[in-house]
């Protein structure tokens, strides 16, 4: 009885480790950004701040136009805790999707300079409960992005009673479009998404200008299989087969933008990770390992990578990949052993530059490509960051643009 307890105790002091190491490697900033097909770059900052009535999240939006100042656009947001961007295929509109007391979504003019629309719509509820919004949830997992047709796809979860034994409920994932005016157009459930037991992973990835879909299928746990629908005349869903990706995945999965393939991390908790390229089939493509440092000391302290899902270039021909190095120890200051941004080329799949960010986590990435230049966006040491590099040097010096550009509000 007393082995069991020691057991017991020693099973929560681990997972206690594991959970405080992998949440203090984003920055304590909510940020977001994304790159647009002409090379324009957006930035969202959540603020918050206090004012009379209270409590007050701020979202402020940077846009960036190719070549020009930037443009800063503020709106105040009821409860904002996390945000991410898209462009629409012209490059005139910036939808927000931001996580709040609401998922609200603000539709930003870029040849006015303005806030176009801003809508909200509730969290979907099981007995009374917001089921759908978990804690630390991301905005992303919400976020479809813009159709060929000019409207905005948003991934909304709905619960329905579980038929497992240890789950309440389970969700069907379905697949709304809202138009810029922040009427919703369409709404149409792609079936059961899982897994149950971790809500990582859960939104789909679109192909066919979304008339196909990989949708994560229900499991217990984060089992990596994955099941393939297709939508008829953009209602009915028939199901095409199914996959699953090999144990060990340390990341959310990305889409390429074929619309064909897949780019995932392989290595969870571990510094020895793997990128690798699928199809839709899940047969590997191309793989390559990531670069890591020999811990000589692993018994003592062990250490690993925590990774974010691969963020690609409009193109499709970069990604960019954001990771931390966590140690098992019991100092706060000592658990971050620094973050980096490792850059891979898609085709073929290569390891092209690691930029080194130091301590503190690093968030809001995003990536373009084009004139022969690789450029990262991203948030960390407390402030933006926009650097660039010549793409057919193996080494140099990362230039920084962000502080370079003037604003205008």
């Amino acid at each position: 009885m007393r082995l069991r307890r020691h057991l017991q105790l020693g099973l929560l002091f681990l997972i206690f480790v594991i959970g405080q190491a992998c949440l203090g490697q984003q920055t304590g900033t909510a940020v977001c950004s994304a790159f647009s097909g002409d090379g324009s770059l957006v930035m969202g900052t959540i603020h918050y701040g206090v004012i009379a009535k209270g409590a007050s999240f701020e979202l402020e939006t940077k846009n960036v136009p190719n070549g020009s100042p930037i443009q800063v656009i503020r709106t105040e947001i009821a409860g904002a805790r996390n945000c991410s961007e898209s462009f629409s295929g012209d490059g005139r509109w910036v939808a927000t999707v931001v996580v709040g007391d609401s998922l609200t979504v603000v539709i930003f003019d870029r040849k006015r300079g303005t806030v176009y629309r801003q809508f909200s719509s509730e969290w979907q509820t099981f007995n009374g409960r917001p089921a759908e919004l978990v804690p630390n949830d991301k905005a992303g997992r919400f976020t479809g992005g813009f159709l060929p047709s000019g409207d905005f796809a948003l991934w909304r979860y709905v619960p329905h009673a579980s038929t497992m034994k240890y789950h309440k409920y389970e969700f069907d994932v379905h697949m709304q479009t809202w138009d810029v005016e922040g009427a919703l157009r369409s709404d149409i459930d792609l079936g059961p998404v899982g897994p149950i037991f971790n809500f990582r992973g859960m939104q789909p990835i679109p192909s066919n200008n979304f008339g196909s879909f990989l949708v994560p299928d229900v499991c217990e746990i984060a089992c990596g299989r994955y099941k393939s629908v297709e939508t008829i005349n953009g209602a009915q869903v028939v199901a095409k087969g199914t996959f699953t990706l090999p144990r060990g995945m340390a990341a959310d999965v990305a889409g390429l933008p074929d619309g064909q393939r897949i780019l995932a991390i392989s290595g969870d908790q571990s510094t020895s990770q793997k990128a690798t390229i699928f199809d839709w089939s899940g047969r590997v493509v191309s793989e390559v390992s990531l670069p890591f440092v020999l811990n000589t000391i692993w018994l003592l302290m062990p250490d690993w990578y925590w990774v974010q899902q691969p963020r690609l270039s409009p193109d499709g021909e970069i990604a960019a990949v954001g990771r931390s190095l966590v140690a098992w120890v019991l100092v706060d200051d000592d658990r971050d052993w620094g973050s980096e941004i490792v850059i891979l080329k898609t085709h073929p799949l290569t390891v092209a530059a690691t930029i080194k960010t130091g301590k503190g986590g690093v968030s809001g990435l995003s990536v373009d490509h084009r004139n022969g230049m690789i450029r990262v966006a991203g948030y960390w040491g407390a402030r933006w960051h926009a650097v660039q590099r010549d793409e057919h040097k193996s080494f140099g010096k990362w230039i920084d643009v962000e502080s370079s550009v003037t604003e205008t509000h």
